[in-house]
C-alpha cells in the first residue's frame, strides 16, 4: 500500500492549501474527497447566469520556485476563485506559471506533457526551470 503523506496549510495570500505528496500515484479523485469538503457544481449554472464559474481545487505541476507560493504538487482550493486573485504577485512576477494550473482529474494526461519541448506545457515548464 502506498504512503501518502498531506500537509494542510495557508498560502502568504490566505487561500487553503493542501499538499499531497506519496511514494506511488496518487488517485486523483480521492485526492479531490480529501481536499474538497464543499459540493461541487452543476455545469449548467454557468450557462444560465452568464458567469464563468472557476475549478474548486487546482493543482500546480510547474517546477517549484523558490521563496513563492509556487510548490510543484500544491494543490490550492480556490472556493471558485480564479487563481489570479489567489496568486496575484506570483502571477505577475511569473505568467508561464498561469498555464501550470490544472484541475486533479486533468493532471496526470498534463504531466505526461511537461517534459515534451512540443508543447505549450513542455515549453513553459522549461521556461520556468531556467529561472
Amino acid at each position: 500500500m502506498a504512503k501518502k503523506n498531506i500537509e494542510a496549510g495557508e498560502s502568504e495570500s490566505g487561500a487553503e492549501v493542501m499538499t499531497v505528496s506519496s511514494t506511488s500515484a496518487v488517485n486523483e479523485e480521492a485526492a479531490v474527497q480529501v481536499v474538497s469538503d464543499q459540493p461541487s457544481a452543476g455545469g449548467t449554472a454557468e450557462q444560465e447566469s452568464g458567469v464563468k464559474e472557476y475549478p474548486a481545487v487546482l493543482v500546480y505541476i510547474g517546477p517549484t520556485i523558490f521563496r513563492t507560493s509556487l510548490i510543484s504538487g500544491r494543490v490550492f482550493i480556490t472556493h471558485g476563485s480564479p487563481i489570479d486573485d489567489i496568486l496575484t504577485d506570483e502571477l505577475r512576477k511569473y505568467p508561464l506559471a498561469r498555464q501550470m494550473f490544472v484541475t486533479p482529474r486533468e493532471a496526470a494526461e498534463a504531466l505526461k506533457k511537461i517534459h515534451d519541448t512540443g508543447t505549450a506545457l513542455g515549453n513553459a515548464y522549461k521556461q520556468l526551470s531556467s529561472g
